[in-house]
């Protein structure tokens, strides 16, 4: 997985960061249809192909409170934790990984609470 991705990171950003680091390498992101992606912002469930004369490796990308994978952390992902909580609802792969906001390996009210929080601006979710 890839994180620690701030909400609103454009793509472009970190191919650059990953290039710069290694340019041995060449770094593609696709959306998860698999459209490439260029210069728009990260979402949970981006997938980034980093290749090197070893082979290719892919990412899946993870941004912590974006649970439905559009970029932004708002009251829709808040109403999928708290339906996946009361049992209304899956979540999975990637997007539950989203979910678990204080990482510890459960989305629980924990989380919820925490995504409220982001939302009102009480305070920010480390990515």
């Amino acid at each position: 997985y890839v994180f620690g991705i701030n909400v609103g990171t454009n793509v472009s950003q970190i191919i650059g960061n990953i290039t710069s680091y290694n340019n041995n390498v060449s770094v593609s992101v696709t959306d998860s249809n698999g459209t490439a992606k260029t210069n728009s912002s990260f979402v949970t469930g981006d997938k980034v192909k980093v290749t090197g004369s070893d082979g290719s490796k892919i990412y899946s990308v993870i941004i912590y409170g974006d649970v439905n994978g559009d970029g932004i952390i708002d009251a829709v992902d808040y109403v999928k934790v708290k339906n996946y909580i009361l049992g209304k609802s899956k979540i999975d792969g990637v997007y539950l990984k989203a979910a678990d906001v204080n990482k510890d390996g459960v989305a629980d009210a924990v989380d919820y609470v925490k995504i409220k929080n982001q939302i009102l601006g009480k305070s920010k979710i480390t990515q």
